[in-house]
């Protein structure tokens, strides 16, 4: 556990030196499952795995989200664009115009009317 803590806190640097690198105001919401809106956001990044930004997509509504997968050596980030290392790029291509998203559409189901 420890070396996917020490992985996941270095991840959790680059992220903060790529967006102060690249002039990003920024909020920062320490846990995937706190409330915080991103209505005014261009993009929201989380750091950690599918979890993490599953449970951000649930706040969310149009603003693109960017997955950086912080510790993928104990990590699965299907669904991050990003990983440790590359994390800078990823995020200005996603703030670019020459980056569209990728829809992934969610749905919910009710059985027996529950």
């Amino acid at each position: 556990m420890r070396k996917s803590h020490e992985e996941h806190e270095g991840t959790i640097a680059e992220v903060r030196e790529a967006l102060e690198d690249l002039g990003a105001q920024t909020t920062w919401v320490r846990r995937a499952h706190a409330p915080f809106d991103a209505t005014e956001a261009d993009l929201v990044v989380t750091v950690g795995g599918d979890g993490t930004l599953l449970a951000a997509s649930h706040r969310v509504n149009e603003t693109p989200i960017l997955g950086v997968n912080s510790s993928p050596s104990h990590s699965v980030g299907f669904f991050c664009g990003a990983t440790k290392g590359k994390v800078k790029r990823t995020i200005a291509l996603a703030l670019s115009a020459r980056s569209r998203p990728i829809i992934v559409a969610r749905m919910s189901v009710v059985h027996n009317a529950r």
